[in-house]
């Protein structure tokens, strides 16, 4: 399919992930107490929710969007708006403005992991899929690692602009990256299908349903996480943010790093994806559950409780991951965008459900995490229903 061979772009799509991920990563965890500067704590959810909600809507149109430009092009534009967003939110501070830019930021991000996944469907194999995607996300992962280390570095009396600034100035090379390797890129066929005609094609395959409802309880977890972590823990408890962004959460990002490769491995030839997807969820609802009832102020306990987390976490992601994707090929790209808005979905569901119940049914920050690992049982269900690849 493609004219381009070889190792080069995989270890293009790896070092342009890898940036990517870090100037994603850079400001992830204080942009929810970035928001809450100009907004309600309480309404901060509201704001990320109405940037997932026009993803969700822009994604069911990216097959016609790649269809009519190519992945190269649209890929090469997102990044440029991008950079241009994050300009913004380190410049501007009228909030008149920069809540926009905001909610626009969201969006392109969005765009951008969806680019990427596309480029590195296409060079891969079904035989190595676990291997590729576990690869795929360690990188991502490392750099999501060492973001927050940055960040804590930089971050002194809630300056959060100078993070936004960095977070430009490392995704810029990417789209030198991407400008001289992909020139020879050469697109599949992309399928678009109506809304309703690949929800109805997603439904009547369990395994690729069963992908999807734990891609979205996933990335609903992690919604939560990123949204309302920082929150509790600096407003509630009064740990500093430099420590929550700088100690706390590198630690909790390690299992990441540590474990997705292995298990990308031996999904591949060992055991299958359902095994470890069914543990990864039961880890993840004990261990974020238990986390209702900590009121510890220690930056360490909180780093371990939170790491633990983070066990079920990854190897939930890579299962779902590598389980999706071997059910799935690069032209398949209406499934594909279908999965890819499991991520808007929750950040458009999630900070809802958090909203009503901080606001209407006046929970406890603290209990969000037991709901939260009541809801990660479900994963068990639907991960005892799909077809192990092994």
């Amino acid at each position: 399919m493609q004219t381009l061979r070889g190792k080069l772009p995989f270890l293009i799509i790896y070092l342009a992930s890898f940036l990517y991920a870090l100037h994603y990563a850079l400001p992830l965890y204080v942009a929810s107490t970035f928001m809450g500067e100009y907004v309600r704590e309480e309404t901060v959810g509201m704001i990320y929710a109405l940037g997932s909600l026009i993803s969700i809507v822009l994604f069911f149109n990216m097959s016609r969007i790649l269809a009519a430009f190519g992945n190269y092009r649209v890929t090469l534009l997102s990044i440029v708006l991008e950079v241009v967003s994050l300009l913004g939110l380190a410049i501007i501070q009228s909030p008149f403005f920069l809540i926009p830019i905001f909610i626009f930021n969201q969006i392109i991000l969005s765009v951008l992991y969806l680019n990427l996944n596309v480029f590195i469907e296409a060079y891969s194999t079904d035989g190595f899929t676990g291997s590729i995607r576990g690869m795929f996300l360690t990188i991502l992962n490392i750099a999501i690692l060492i973001a927050p280390f940055l960040a804590g570095m930089m971050f002194t009396d809630h300056e959060f602009r100078n993070i936004y600034f960095a977070a430009a100035l490392i995704l810029a090379p990417v789209f030198f990256l991407i400008y001289f390797t992909f020139k020879g890129y050469q697109d599949p066929l992309y399928k678009h299908v109506p809304l309703w005609a690949a929800v109805r094609e997603v439904s009547a395959n369990k395994n690729i349903y069963g992908a999807f409802v734990a891609s979205f309880l996933l990335n609903f977890f992690y919604t939560w996480m990123i949204i309302y972590t920082p929150l509790y823990l600096y407003k509630t408890l009064g740990i500093p943010l430099r420590e929550i962004v700088g100690i706390i959460t590198p630690i909790a990002l390690i299992p990441f790093v540590l474990f997705q490769v292995i298990m990308g491995r031996l999904a591949d030839r060992k055991w299958g994806e359902q095994e470890m997807l069914i543990g990864g969820f039961v880890i993840m609802a004990i261990t974020t559950g238990g986390l209702a009832f900590v009121t510890s102020t220690n930056i360490y306990l909180w780093a371990l409780l939170l790491f633990l987390t983070r066990i079920g976490a990854s190897a939930v992601e890579t299962m779902t991951e590598t389980y999706f994707f071997k059910q799935v090929d690069g032209s398949d790209t209406h499934i594909i965008t279908l999965f890819r808005n499991m991520s808007p979905l929750s950040f458009l569901v999630g900070p809802v459900v958090a909203t009503m119940l901080l606001t209407i049914f006046n929970v406890g920050y603290n209990y969000l995490f037991l709901v939260l690992g009541i809801l990660m049982l479900l994963g068990v269900y639907y991960g005892l229903i799909i077809k192990d690849t092994k």
